[in-house]
């Protein structure tokens, strides 16, 4: 197993090396972005919750203070955040509408300039029921483009908000609303 794990390095190594000499930066650009797609599982702290996204992201820990789970694709300029609410916590008769609905407008009443620019749109997660919004606002000077969506899980509400510059937006949307739409409890906690 070790032997053909160096063979495949020597082998990615000539590759890289013949690309770099003959110019290729397409193709090189190509096989890092291949490269950097290879899936992988972020859970939160406590086991409860996960989601999936491409290799080149990392788990964070300081995009929010009360997320349960975090991760970000610094260079990519993709974010993900994930807020918990409890259902014992909330008003009787609390849905995933009435929960949307009171933690968007937090963060449209938070943020400067902040606009819903579209939703809803209604999603199942992982078989559970969720809704999504578009919105745009300003944060400390620099435009934002957010995915919120929530969505309805076991004993809790999840708000997850995801999160790129509008110039990357277009690029980017499909990496976010698929990670968003890996999120999942697990049942442990």
């Amino acid at each position: 197993m070790r032997r053909t794990n160096l063979l495949v390095l020597l082998l990615v190594a000539l590759v890289w090396s013949a690309l770099s000499t003959v110019g290729c930066d397409k193709i090189k650009e190509a096989f890092l972005s291949a490269a950097a797609k290879e899936p992988v599982t972020i859970t939160s702290d406590d086991g409860s919750a996960q989601i999936t996204a491409p290799g080149n992201w990392k788990k964070r820990t300081d995009l929010h203070d009360d997320a349960m789970l975090q991760a970000a694709d610094i260079v990519g300029e993709n974010y993900i955040v994930v807020l918990p609410d409890s259902k014992a916590d909330l008003e009787d008769g609390m849905n995933i509408n009435g929960h949307s609905d009171i933690t968007r407008s937090s963060i449209m009443e938070n943020i400067k300039d902040c606009k819903q620019t579209a939703g809803p749109v209604m999603l199942t997660i992982n078989g559970r029921p969720a809704v999504q919004y578009e919105l745009r606002g300003v944060v400390s000077g620099v435009k934002i483009v957010y995915l919120h969506t929530t969505t309805d899980g076991n004993d809790k509400f999840y708000q997850i908000l995801a999160w790129t510059m509008p110039s990357s937006y277009q690029k980017n949307k499909p990496v976010l609303e698929s990670v968003v739409n890996s999120f999942k409890e697990t049942g442990t906690k």
